[in-house]
């Protein structure tokens, strides 16, 4: 998406805003620069905090109250945008991360729907982030693949860290007893 050769390709649309969601990939300052057009996230967070990667899993992990959706003007720091417009999603006690996720999804599609499309009021609605309550997580730094609930932990903790790996159809968390598997 970054290669010069993309840029120009997405430059030529004449779109008038490039929107990112759950993209994979890390929009660099000479994309974000060179299409002419206002560059956009959906980032599945209330930023500033959770900025990164797997906000949805760091929100129960956390502790947090609620989660949400953000709708951000890209910079080349990740997440870090003038904000535009939130929506709030509370977290429930029992919310597994396919249930906030699913919830978020939907508040995700509902803000998209209010803001297209993107008038120039606005987008001129810039709201900056501050570094207060920011946090930052990197792919990786949750590990998804460490199914094996470890009950030494504290058991809020340890319920917060079950909620976070639930995820149907792709995920459970791994109970054991011993050498016996309890799920």
């Amino acid at each position: 998406i970054n290669d010069p050769d993309a840029i120009r390709e997405l430059a030529a649309f004449g779109a008038r805003a490039l929107v990112s969601i759950q993209y994979d990939q890390i929009l660099r300052g000479p994309l974000l620069r060179g299409i002419g057009c206002p560059c956009l996230n959906l980032h599945f967070s209330l930023l500033p905090r959770h900025r990164g990667a797997a906000p949805i899993a760091w929100a129960i992990v956390a502790g947090d109250a609620q989660a949400g959706v953000t709708l951000h003007h890209m910079v080349e720091a990740i997440d870090a945008g003038d904000v535009v417009a939130q929506l709030p999603v509370p977290i429930g006690p029992e919310d597994s991360a396919r249930d906030l996720y699913d919830r978020v999804s939907r508040a995700a599609g509902e803000l998209f729907e209010r803001s297209y499309p993107f008038p120039d009021s606005l987008l001129a609605r810039r709201r900056p982030q501050g570094e207060e309550g920011a946090t930052y997580r990197r792919t990786g730094d949750f590990d998804f693949a460490s199914l094996r609930a470890d009950f030494a932990r504290p058991a809020g903790e340890l319920q917060r860290w079950l909620r976070a790996r639930i995820f149907p159809p792709f995920q459970l968390p791994e109970l054991r007893h011993g050498a016996r598997r309890l799920n």
